[in-house]
Order: C-alpha cells, then structure tokens, then sequence
C-alpha cells in the first residue's frame, strides 16, 4: 500500500482512485457534474434553489445544500470554476467502454 493510502486509513477516509490518469480528481468531477446540472436547472427556470438545497439537505444529511455551499465559498470563485468547466466540457469524450 502507497503512503497516502497508508494516511487516508489511518485517519479513517477512504479514496476514491482512478484506474488510468484522470484531469481532476475523481471525487471532484462527480461534485462538479451535480453543481452544474443545480446551475443549469435552476438557471433555465426548471427549479428553485431553495428546493434543490432542502432536497439535498434531506437526502444527504448534510447541514448544507450545494447552492449554500456554492454561496458560502463565493459566487466569484464559482463562476471561475464553471468557466473551467465550460471549457472542459467543450472536449469530445473518450468512452472506450461503450461500444455501439
């Protein structure tokens, strides 16, 4: 076992790895897929925010929503994390498992 795999369990977390080289995080990418789809939802009017951070609240037991999380880290630095993302986004995937 690896050094910081050794650490993650001593302090009782576990890792979310990744079997080939990933940009990101694994953990974050998934994180950064439920913001946007919230951003996107509620941009185009489908939702209110308040109702996607009761929903999440409730369903994940956490004290805050993604929205709240969104606002207690700054709107400004959200807004360079989404243009990161449009950017990424913007890549033709690669997905060698499905096959047509």
């Amino acid at each position: 076992m690896s050094k910081p795999f050794e650490k993650v369990t001593v302090i009782g977390t576990g890792t979310l790895g990744t079997q080939i080289a990933l940009l990101g995080f694994c953990f974050n990418r998934v994180w950064r897929a439920i913001k946007r789809e919230g951003l996107w939802m509620w941009g185009n009017g489908y939702v209110d925010f308040r109702d996607v951070d009761r929903t999440w609240m409730t369903f994940t037991k956490m004290k805050m929503g993604t929205f709240g999380i969104m606002d207690g880290v700054g709107l400004d630095v959200w807004f360079g994390i989404l243009k990161q993302s449009i950017i990424m986004s913007q890549r033709t995937p690669k997905i060698s498992r499905l096959r047509h």
